[in-house]
Formats: structure tokens, sequence, C-alpha cells
């Protein structure tokens, strides 16, 4: 007889709740067993409970074959089960429990109150209590000075066992607590039996403080605790200074902080805990400074101050945090500025804690680390410039040498390693010739002032040199800025070598051809940042030429050196107005070179009358000249821009016309007498009418050259 098909849905879902009850009861057992449970304790029934009625089967032994034979069976494996598709009641408490095995939530707010910050506090108040009892007995005379030390280190070891207790307990943060507090005790403890009490010596006392460091930080260890070693470090660096007595031990105080010191570096990269490092950087320079703050100038032992100095450098600079590197890299340089008097030794020290700032930059890959090592190398070298009397052979060698040093750094990073230049690198490329050639100014000045200019001029040889090297490695015309930046260097450089190499008037002439020369560059290279130097320059100049023109007195007319340099600039903006490409630059120094030469006029006018004409008569005639002259321009330039069909020319001929008119009617019909009210009147209508006339002979080409 076969069974039915609903039969064998039935067995197959028989079978299933059998398999989940065996692997169900696998699994209490398992449980039972972790938590120390007997197993017949839960499996017995009580014995007043009532068997179970025995089941019957509704099938007959022909039928329950097949089912015992498909029981036997495992379900296939690619046919979903009943179980696989309906969630069972069974289900939801087991993923329940098994979400909740391993929490991994954050404490609430209401947690870390109530375990850590009571614990802190409670730590601190009970510390506080014990200290205000132990003041107490020992104000009434109850205990005797070694009972109060035996008390506190007895109170110290019961509190540290209790909290390993509560360590192994699991009671992390509270155990925290309790050993910071024994630790405590065990530093007052001792503390007191040198400083209060004068029980044991002071070389005991300092070693068991110590060891008691020691064992803190190997506590820390042992817990995983960053509290209980923050406390181990802040016991180690107080101990010196509660276990002073006033006699000069440099190096055993010194090199006890070194050893501290490694301690925490070896702490902090067992657990990264970089606030170690922190706290250890900030108690160095602390202790350090005190140390050479306490001892007077006169005897402070410099090559033990230098060499430690070295030290704690070396150390900032192998540990994980980078703040305590820089903090090294800022205040070693100005130390040693400050430290040392002889010039070559000083020097030595300030380019290696340069080299070594390079290394590190080159070794950790911090950014920004060279310029930050080239900051602290010039202002400490500029400091001992002002501060110590310098020697000059030495000071320009050993500032050529960090100049050199930071430059082929910055070169080396970008043409052999072909990084592109970053903010800093682009700051170094800047920054250090400015450097570099303040400090030689320091040391040059005034006595040597003559070779600053040479100076200026190498620099300008060397930045083309470096700029046609980073223009030719250039893959692209996109990577160009930094070519762009060393030429522009070097162009500073040249031009500043011009007023240190001349004087007056010069200045302006040599700035004056600068710029023309820059302006052909710009126009001949079709680039407009040649063009901006360009207008930068002759900018320099016009303000050179009206700084100098007023000291300078001419004897002669026209053959003198301030009409030589006026010329000079109208001639090189006249050039650059036809070279330059930008139209606004262009106009403004064509309209700039015609001002010009109009003050070269009038000022030679003025020259002439002063020397030729009756004192009486001068303001009256040179009011006049000047006026017939502005007038005699503005028609040269309105008959030249017919004849040339030049727009340009002839707007600016009649704006000089209407600034004359304007001048006539404004101030010299008030001003003047009646003969020269008279000339100015008359040359100023002939003049009129005569650009009437060019307007009249030349309007048709006028109307073409506007209606185009």
């Amino acid at each position: 007889m076969s069974v039915p098909a609903h039969l064998e849905e039935i067995s197959e879902l028989l079978v299933g709740v059998l398999r989940r009850q065996d692997e169900l009861e696998a699994r209490f057992r398992r449980l039972e067993a972790s938590l120390g449970l007997e197993a017949a304790q839960q499996l017995a029934p009580p014995p007043d409970t009532l068997a179970p009625p025995p089941v019957t089967s509704p099938f007959t032994p022909a039928q329950q074959a097949p089912l015992a034979a498909t029981r036997a069976t495992a379900a296939p494996a690619d046919k979903p089960t009943f179980e696989s598709q309906v969630e069972l009641p069974w289900q939801a408490p087991l993923a329940a429990t098994r979400a909740t095995a391993a929490p991994t939530d954050k404490p609430t707010f209401e947690s870390q109150v109530g375990l850590q910050w009571l614990n802190r506090i409670g730590v601190i108040t009970l510390l506080l209590g014990v200290a205000f009892a132990f003041k107490t007995a020992v104000d009434n005379n109850w205990i005797g000075p070694g009972a109060r030390v035996g008390l506190g280190v007895a109170a110290a070891l019961a509190t540290l066992a209790i909290g390993d207790l509560q360590w192994r307990r699991h009671h992390v943060v509270f155990a925290q607590g309790l050993t910071g507090l024994g630790m405590a005790l065990l530093y007052l403890s001792f503390w007191a039996s040198f400083a209060l009490y004068d029980l044991v010596p002071q070389p005991i006392a300092f070693g068991l403080m110590i060891a008691t460091t020691i064992v803190s930080g190997l506590l820390a260890l042992c817990y995983a605790s960053q509290a209980i070693a923050v406390l181990a470090l802040v016991g180690g660096y107080v101990t010196p200074i509660a276990m002073a007595t006033g006699a000069p031990h440099a190096i055993i105080f010194l090199s006890y902080v070194t050893l501290l010191n490694l301690a925490t570096i070896v702490l902090a990269r067992r657990r990264v805990w970089p606030i170690l490092e922190l706290l250890a950087a900030g108690a160095t320079a602390i202790l350090y400074a005190g140390w050479l703050g306490s001892v007077p100038a006169a005897t402070v032992e410099r090559p033990i101050a230098t060499v430690f100095a070295g030290v704690f450098y070396v150390q900032y600079a192998v540990g994980r945090s980078r703040i305590p590197w820089a903090f090294g890299q800022l205040a070693a340089p100005l130390l040693m500025a400050l430290l040392w008097d002889e010039p070559g030794l000083r020097t030595a020290l300030l380019l290696a804690f340069a080299g070594a700032g390079l290394a590190v930059a080159e070794r950790r890959r911090i950014t920004g680390a060279a310029l930050w090592s080239a900051l602290w190398f010039w202002l400490p070298v500029l400091l001992s410039a002002v501060c110590h009397r310098p020697s000059i052979a030495i000071e320009l060698a050993g500032t050529t040498l960090g100049f050199a040093s930071f430059l082929a750094w910055v070169l080396r990073s970008h043409l052999r390693l072909r990084r592109p230049l970053s903010g800093p690198d682009l700051a170094i490329l800047v920054g250090n010739p400015a450097a570099y050639f303040a400090a030689v100014a320091v040391v040059l000045e005034p006595a040597h002032h003559v070779y600053l200019g040479v100076l200026a001029l190498v620099l300008t040889a060397v930045y083309l040199a470096i700029g046609r090297l980073i223009w030719n490695a250039a893959s692209a015309a996109a990577d160009r800025g930094p070519a762009y930046l060393t030429l522009g260097i070097a162009l500073a450089c040249f031009t500043a070598a011009i007023p240190l190499e001349l004087g007056g008037l010069w200045i302006a002439i040599a700035w004056a051809i600068e710029g023309a020369g820059l302006a052909w560059l710009s126009r001949r290279l079709a680039d407009a940042k040649l063009g901006a130097a360009a207008c930068g320059v002759l900018a320099l100049a016009l303000v050179a030429l009206c700084a100098y023109a007023p000291d300078e007195a001419p004897l002669t007319v026209v053959a003198n050196l301030r009409f030589a340099a006026f010329a000079v600039l109208a001639a090189s903006l006249f050039a650059a107005a036809r070279l330059l490409r930008d139209a606004p630059r262009a106009l403004a120094a064509y309209v700039v070179a015609h001002v010009l030469v109009l003050i070269a006029i009038g000022l030679e006018l003025a020259g002439w009358i002063a020397r030729a004409i009756a004192e009486t008569d001068q303001v009256s005639t040179v009011t006049v000249a000047i006026s017939i002259e502005i007038a005699a321009y503005a028609v040269m330039l309105i008959v030249l821009g017919a004849i040339r069909s030049r727009a340009r020319d002839r707007i600016l001929g009649l704006v000089l016309l209407a600034i004359v008119v304007l001048k006539l009617y404004g101030n010299d019909v008030w001003s003047l007498g009646r003969g020269f009210q008279v000339a100015a009147f008359l040359a100023l209508g002939v003049l009129l009418l005569g650009v009437s006339y060019v307007y009249s002979r030349y309007r048709s080409v006028i109307g073409r050259i506007w209606s185009a």
C-alpha cells in the first residue's frame, strides 16, 4: 500500500522537528556545562510529576515503515524545507541570544557617569579623605613618623591587591581607580619618608619612587590601562622634583629623564597610546627648561645641555606622534643660537638640526616638515647674527650650506624622485633665497654693502639655471608652474641687484631698460606673465623716478641726468605699449609715457626760465609756458592722429586741450597779469583754431575711421 503524498510531507516535517530538537538539546548541554550546572538535574523530571501519556500512532504498522525510513533519511539539499520557509517559535529567542552574546554598543552617558566619572572622582575624594585623616593624626601626634609611612605603604599595597582582585573579576574601570589610588599612595609614602621625616636617605627614596614608576608601567601594560600609564608617567616626572635637594647633578637628572622617555616610547608603541608621548614631551620640556633656568648663565654646562638636547630631539623624532618632533625642531635650534657664542660650533649645530629635520621629512613623509625645518633654521641664524658678533667667513659658509641644502632637497624631490611640488615645497623655493639674502645682509652690512649686489646677481644666475632645468623636466605646459616661479625669483633677484649696485636716478634708468627688455621677451615668447612682470618693473622705475628726480638740480638744459631718466623711462613705456599684447596695459603705458614727456619738457622749461627770466616774472612765465606747452603737444597729437588715422592720439590730444582750457579759465585768467593773460589767450586761441582746421581738413577720413 503506497503512502499518500500528504503523509510524506508530514513525515518530512516531523523529521525536521526531531532534528531541531536534537540540536537544541546539544546546545542546552553545552550551555549548562559552561555555567557549571548539572545536566542531570535539568533533565530529570521531579518525582511528583506525572509521566506523560504514551503517544499512540494513528498509522498502521504497514504505514509506519515508510515513515521510519523517511525519518532516517535527510531532506534533500536542493529542496527548501519547511523550516527555511516558516520561522519557528524558538528561532527568535535563539537569534536574540546570539545577537546579545557579545555586546558592541557604546556605553550610555549614564553608564559613563556612573562607572567612569564617579570612579575617578571617588578615588580623588578618597585620597583627599585619607590625606586629611592622616594630617589630623599627625597634628595630634597619634602616630609616629615611621608608623605614618608604614601605614601609607600598607594602605597602598592593600589597595593594589584589591584592585587586582577586582580586575580578575572583570570590573575594569573600578579596578583602574583602585590601582591608581594605590600607586598615588606609594608615591606619597616614599616621598614623605625622605622629604618630611628624613627616615631614609635620598638615594633609597629616589630608587623606591623609580621602582614605583616601573611597577606602574608594568601594571599599565598588564591591565592595558592608559590611565595607569599616565599616572606612572606623572609620578616618574615628578620624582626628580620631589627628591631635589639643590645639589647640581645635571648628568644624573637628564639621564633619568632620558630613560623615562625611552620607557614612554616603548609603552606608547606597545599599546598605541599617543597621549603618553605628548605628556613625556611636555614634561621633558618643563624639566629641561627648569634645569637651565635654575643655573646661572655663566655656569651653564653647555656641552651637557647640547648633548641632551640632541638626545631628546632624537627621541621626539622616533616617536609616533609628530607634535613632539615639531616642538623639538623649534626649540633645539633656538637653544643652540642662544647657548653658544662661538660662531663655528653654533653654525655647525644649526646645520645639524636642519639636516635632521630634512631626514625626518624624508623618512616619515611628514607634510610640511621640510618647510618647518627651514623656518627654524633661518630664524635662529638671524637671531644669532643679531645677538652675537658674527664671523663673516663662518657665517657666510654656514648660511650658504643651509641655503644649498634646502634648495637641493626641493630639487631632488621634484627632478629626481618626480614628486609634484606641494605648497610647502614652493614656499621653500621662494622663502629660502629671501632668508639667505637677509642673513647675509645682516652679516655684511654696513661694511661690505657693495657685495650684496653681487650676491643678488649670483642668485639670479642660479635660479635661471634651476628654472631651465625645471622647464626642461616638465612633461607638459601645465606642469611649468614651478619653472615660472623659479624664473620669477631670478627676475626678482636681478631687480633687487639694481638698487644695491646703483643709486639715484640710475636705478630708474636701469629698471626702465629692464622693463622694456621684459616687454620684448613677452612679445617674442607670447607670454602674458612676462608682460605683467614688465609692467611691474616699469612701475618700480616710475616710483624711483618720482623719488629721486626732485633731488636732482641740473645745471644745463636737456643735457642732464634728470632729463635722461625721463627720456629713457618714456621710451621704455612707448616700447612696452607697442610690444604688450594686453590692451589695457599697453594703453596705460602709452598714456604714462606721454605724461612723462610733458613733465620732462615742463621741468626743462621751468629750469631755463629760472635762469633766464627775472625773479618777479618767473611764476607767470612758467604758468603761461606750461599752458602753451600742453596745448602745442595736444595739437601735435591731434595732427599725428589725423595723419596716421589713430583715434587714440586724437582723443588724448583733445583731453589735453580740455585740461588747458580748464586751466586757462579756472586759474590763469585770475592769477596772471594783463600781458601774460593776452599772450596765453592769443596762443591758446590760435592753437584751438588750428585744431578746428585739422578736423575740418580730415573730416571725411576721421568719419570713415569712426564708422568702420
